[in-house]
C-alpha cells in the first residue's frame, strides 16, 4: 500500500517532430493516494491518464493522435501551458483506453522499460501520428507526422493489472477477432452489423384482356426489346469511382489501416468490400479478407482496421474489391483497384 504519493504500473511516453514544434502524448496506468476523509487514513485510488501537451509556438488549432490505443484529439489554444493541452483520466486502473502494455526493444529481463528512460522502438514497433490543424485524418492522401520512439517505465513486480481486450465498438468482441472492428455487431456475424433483407414488394395483380387490338410498326420491336434490356441492365447497382492510395508502407498499414473511398449508387443497403493477393494485375486465389457493410448511398469512405488482415497485407500487389446491392443477397458488379504494399 502506498502512504503517499504516485506509483506507476506502466507508463508509456511518445514526442512527435511537427512543423513548428514538437507535440508529445503521455500513456500511465498508476496507483496513488487521496487525502482520508475528516483527517482519516489516506484512501488508495488507481486510475488510468492520457495527457497531451506539446511546445507553446505551435500553432493553435485541433491536433489528432492515432495511437495503439485509440485515437485522441486536443485543442492548443493561445494561453494552453506546455505539455498541458489536455488531461483525461479514468476511475479505475483496469478501464479506460489502455488495454495492453507494450514492452520497449531494449528494456532487460522483468521490466516494460529500459531503466535509462531513453527512447526506443517497441517490439511491436507501435506508431503515434499527428494530423496538425488543417488536415483530415479521413484524407487519404495526407501523410502525417510520425514516430516510433517511446520512453516506456514499468517492472513486472507484484501482481500484474489485468486489462481487457481491446474493443473499440463496444459490441463485446475483441478487436482481433472482430471482422468489423469500428462497428457493433453480433457474434454470429463476425462482429458486423447484420444486413436486413428488403421488405418484399407486393406483386402487381394481373388482369387478363379479352379484346386485344396491336398494331405493328415497322422497326419498333428492336427497339422496345433494347430499351427492356437496358432497364433490366440498368438496375444492377455498381460503385463507381473507387480510390485508394496506390502505393502504402506496411508501417502506414499498421499505424492508420487501409482507406478507401467510393461513390454508391442510390439504391444501396448493402456494400461487401474483399481484399485479394493480385498477379498481372488480376486478383488471385481466395480473398484474404472479406466484410459487408451497410452504409449509404453516395460518397462513402471505409477504413479497414482488422488486424488478421493487417497481418497479412506485406509487400506485394493487391486487389481491393467491392460490390454493391439493395441486400447482401443481391450484389451487383463488382469494381476493382489493384494496389501496393511496400516495406
Amino acid at each position: 500500500m502506498l502512504s503517499d504519493g504516485e506509483a506507476f504500473w506502466w507508463g508509456g511516453a511518445v514526442e512527435v517532430n511537427v512543423p513548428g514544434g514538437t507535440v508529445s502524448i503521455f500513456f500511465n496506468v498508476e496507483a496513488a493516494t487521496a487525502p482520508g476523509s475528516f483527517g482519516g487514513p489516506a484512501d488508495q485510488i488507481s486510475f488510468q491518464r492520457v495527457q497531451i501537451g506539446g511546445d507553446t509556438g505551435l500553432p493553435n488549432g485541433q491536433y489528432t493522435f492515432v495511437t495503439p490505443f485509440g485515437n485522441f484529439t486536443a485543442t492548443k489554444a493561445a494561453d494552453s501551458p506546455k505539455n498541458r493541452w489536455d488531461r483525461q483520466e479514468s476511475g479505475d486502473a483496469t478501464s479506460g483506453p489502455i488495454d495492453h502494455f507494450l514492452t520497449s526493444s531494449t528494456a532487460p529481463v522483468g521490466f516494460y522499460g529500459d531503466a535509462d528512460g531513453a527512447p526506443s522502438t517497441t517490439t511491436d514497433n507501435a506508431t503515434v501520428s499527428v494530423y496538425t490543424p488543417g488536415q483530415n485524418p479521413a484524407d487519404p492522401l495526407i501523410v502525417p507526422a510520425t514516430s516510433n520512439q517511446w520512453s516506456i517505465m514499468g517492472a513486472l513486480v507484484g501482481d500484474p493489472v489485468v486489462l481487457p481486450p481491446a474493443d473499440i465498438d463496444k459490441d463485446g468482441i475483441p478487436d482481433t477477432a472482430d471482422n468489423c472492428p469500428t462497428l457493433a455487431g453480433p457474434a454470429s456475424n463476425g462482429g458486423c452489423p447484420v444486413v436486413s433483407a428488403p421488405a418484399p414488394q407486393p406483386q402487381p395483380q394481373v388482369r387478363t384482356v379479352t379484346n386485344t387490338v396491336t398494331q405493328v410498326i415497322p422497326g419498333a420491336g428492336a427497339a422496345a426489346n433494347q430499351g427492356v434490356l437496358g432497364s433490366t441492365a440498368s438496375s444492377a447497382l455498381r460503385v463507381s469511382n473507387l480510390s485508394l492510395a496506390r502505393r502504402i508502407s506496411v508501417t502506414r498499414l499498421r499505424l492508420q489501416g487501409l482507406r478507401a473511398s467510393m461513390r454508391l449508387p442510390q439504391g444501396t443497403r448493402a456494400a461487401r468490400i474483399s481484399v485479394y493477393k493480385a498477379r498481372n494485375g488480376q486478383k488471385t486465389g481466395r480473398a484474404l479478407f472479406t466484410t459487408t457493410r451497410s452504409p449509404r448511398a453516395g460518397l462513402y469512405r471505409v477504413t479497414l482496421r482488422n488486424a488478421s488482415l493487417l497481418r497479412k497485407l506485406r509487400a506485394g500487389s493487391y486487389v481491393l474489391e467491392v460490390r454493391a446491392g439493395r441486400s447482401s443477397a443481391s450484389l451487383g458488379t463488382a469494381s476493382r483497384i489493384t494496389f501496393t504494399v511496400t516495406r
